[in-house]
């Protein structure tokens, strides 16, 4: 009989019964093919060995739904821009774009610095160049905004991150700063977003620009669940416990070292960090790659880790940077994808039981060539993630996912009042055949990189074709929602409280909208809605009925969402 176990046999009930209704072996897993050319990515980097890796990112860049690709790295200094047709196949629209070709960018991460609804691009720039923020005002095109933004500040810039740390609804950005290397005494900075397009620096105020600490990486993630982003940075050189890896617990705006406390100090020379529930406990875990090692750190249910390296099967050798959980073959457990700087890249794949089993060369994923970055997206939109893959001085390889239609899926967008409209540092709990999978919204959540804005989630083989619920909490409030009945095999949007029956988002609900409504109850006659439609179901049965259609009466006699004197509801 096999033993499924994590942590020394420690296993949650769902794990077992999604074992016995999920039988090993029940779908063949194809390999992911390289299709970069034949999509219309054309485009090399140079090795930028002394600064390790250029940035690549997913995102939608245009709103039409897929997700673009933004490239880094080539010696002309072009940054790449290319449209996504909804097919996985790109156009570049670098030219004309308002980016100006720039030497030694680092890392790219995406936000929506000023709240208008689409996402801005940030660069960090090595060789004590400035760091540079351009705004999106649509159609491809881009306004440098870095100066009176406040935030071209000089360094051995390395990777960013963004979140709501003091909750007033604005994103904030964190940026690391290779310390005390290459002769850069440049401190990492955490930038204050202020709500009218500028930036404060309030690192030393804060007590997280860790005087001399070589930082490659920072994540702002909700480690303890309770609804604000806490921050986990990764320092090279961690072999010397003065440099280890960082945890500062948010409690109510103040980031509080707890790394001692928590056992999150891993210290390797660490450079990326992967962050989820791989083990269905309900809390989230960290992985760090080093340059000498790799540590596994899984969640207990008091707030503390516990190093599982050796049980994982992560101790191998190689210099390990940019990492990810990802469910690559949606069978519900996230796996494990890692690339290296001298050595294959590996797919790590989770079965419910340590060890992780590679299987990088199997699902034709693990050639290198000096790789520093990566990024995730379903860039065909058949519900599976592919890999957008950076490695010096070999053109951007993208590898096609061929999981398809094997096994079944959900995808969520999450969606908040602006100015958070991404809903960075939302979380969601998908509930399927008892089993409960964790996703977290995270903007800057790879090293140097981004990954598209979008929480897929593996159901495995022939789920029900309803979903028992989604929960969704977003951050720095009470606001939640539980959806019940929504379909497998689909991209859902998930709106918060305040916006739901406004489309038009003006803070009220209107006639038109109402009548809109009432149009889709009539069509759709008692049966499941369809993607498009979820804005007007009020109580997230996923009908449209007289329910609904009497919250939204309600909301056209009173005002409601930005023009409500009144919290933000929450609805059951």
């Amino acid at each position: 009989m096999m033993h499924l176990h994590f942590k020394g046999g420690r296993l949650g009930f769902a794990l077992i019964v999604c074992y016995l209704a999920c039988p090993a072996g029940a779908e063949t897993e194809e390999p992911f093919t390289e299709e970069a050319a034949a999509r219309g990515i054309f485009y090399t980097p140079w090795i930028n060995s002394d600064h390790f890796g250029t940035g690549i990112a997913f995102t939608d860049l245009d709103g039409d739904g897929d997700a673009d690709l933004i490239v880094t790295g080539a010696t002309s200094g072009l940054v790449a821009l290319l449209e996504n047709d909804g097919t996985g196949h790109f156009t570049n629209r670098s030219f004309g774009s308002g980016i100006t070709p720039a030497i030694f960018i680092s890392g790219v991460s995406l936000a929506d610095y000023d709240g208008d609804g689409d996402e801005d691009l940030h660069l960090t720039r090595a060789a004590s160049l400035p760091d540079q923020l351009y705004r999106n005002d649509g159609n491809f095109q881009f306004v440098d905004v870095s100066a009176q933004a406040g935030i071209n500040v000089t360094g051995i810039g390395m990777g960013a991150t963004w979140g709501d740390y003091n909750g007033d609804g604005w994103l904030d950005l964190y940026v690391t700063n290779r310390t005390s290397q290459d002769g850069n005494l440049v401190d990492n900075f955490l930038f204050k977003n202020n709500g009218d397009g500028t930036f404060e620096d309030v690192s030393v105020a804060m007590g997280v620009h860790r005087t001399g600490d070589p930082s490659l990486l920072a994540s702002f993630l909700d480690y303890d669940s309770d609804g604000d982003i806490d921050l986990y940075l990764a320092n090279d050189k961690g072999l010397q416990p003065s440099w280890q890896n960082h945890l500062f617990r948010n409690d109510g705006g103040v980031l509080t070292d707890v790394t001692a406390a928590t056992g999150t100090a891993a210290n390797v020379d660490a450079m990326g960090i992967a962050y989820g529930d791989i083990d269905h406990n309900g809390y989230p875990d960290l992985f760090v790659t080093g340059g000498k090692g790799h540590v596994m750190l899984m969640a207990n249910d008091d707030g503390t880790f516990t190093d599982e390296s050796a049980a994982a099967g992560v101790l191998i050798a190689g210099t390990g940077w940019a990492c990810q959980f990802f469910d690559y073959n949606n069978d519900t457990f996230e796996d494990l994808y890692l690339v290296n700087e001298g050595d294959p890249n590996i797919l790590f794949k989770n079965t419910g039981s340590f060890p992780l089993e590679s299987v990088g060369v199997e699902m034709g994923v693990s050639s290198g060539n000096v790789t520093y970055v990566f990024a995730t997206a379903d860039v065909d939109g058949d519900g599976d993630l592919d890999i957008a893959v950076s490695s010096g001085v070999t053109p951007i390889r993208l590898f096609i996912n061929q999981e398809g239609d094997n096994r079944d899926w959900v995808r969520l967008k999450v969606r908040g009042p602006l100015p958070n409209g991404q809903a960075i540092g939302a979380q969601a709990r998908i509930t399927s055949q008892g089993l409960e999978q964790f996703r977290e919204v995270r903007a800057g959540e790879n090293y140097k990189s981004d990954n598209e804005r979008v929480l897929h989630v593996g159901l495995g083989d022939d789920a029900p074709a309803q979903i028992d619920s989604i929960e969704v909490r977003w951050p720095n409030s009470r606001a939640r929602r539980v959806l019940t009945n929504y379909s497998k095999n689909r991209t859902w949007q998930v709106w918060h409280p305040s916006q739901l029956g406004d489309p038009n988002g003006d803070g009220v609900t209107d006639l038109l909208e109402v009548q809109e409504a009432i149009s889709i109850m009539i069509a759709r006659a008692g049966a499941f809605i369809e993607p498009g439609e979820e804005i007007y179901d009020m109580n997230g049965d996923c009908v449209i009925d007289s329910k609904d259609i009497l919250r939204m009466g309600l909301s056209y006699t009173q005002p409601s969402g930005s023009k409500s004197a009144a919290p933000a509801p929450v609805l059951p």
